[in-house]
């Protein structure tokens, strides 16, 4: 009774121990505001700006309006590696059609036949 008091004794003094290093907050240089906000008007900048959709805006580089060289870079690499969407679905099409295959056995399957059969005894038979 005694060695499993100090067993546990001891084990609860080990659990409160760490050997990890002391955390430290690396130093990270975040700017005072973003880059677009230099364009606001000055009425208009710290403030909070709701929403203004636009939906007859033009659709198609719309990255580019974040002048982001970095951002520019990486969409100009996405568009030259991305296959063609034409090929893209017609993998899809074949994927769901390979799917179509496989999952047919899992239906009823319904039957029929039709045949007329002729045949000859062979002459052993007729000699019992």
């Amino acid at each position: 009774m005694k060695t499993i008091f100090s067993l546990s004794l001891m084990t609860i003094a080990l659990t409160g121990c760490s050997l990890a290093p002391d955390f430290e907050q690396p130093a990270i240089d975040v700017p005072q505001a973003y880059k677009e906000a230099a364009q606001l008007p000055e009425n208009e900048k710290g403030a909070w700006k709701e929403a203004q959709p636009n939906e007859t805006a033009e659709r198609g580089e719309w990255w580019r309006l974040f002048n982001d060289e970095g951002l520019n870079a990486i969409e100009t690499q996405a568009i030259a590696a991305n296959p063609q969407l034409l090929a893209a679905a017609a993998r899809l099409r074949q994927a769901r059609a390979i799917v179509d295959v496989v999952n047919a056995d899992r239906l009823p399957q319904v039957g029929a036949f039709a045949g007329v059969n002729r045949q000859k005894p062979t002459g052993a038979l007729l000699n019992i």
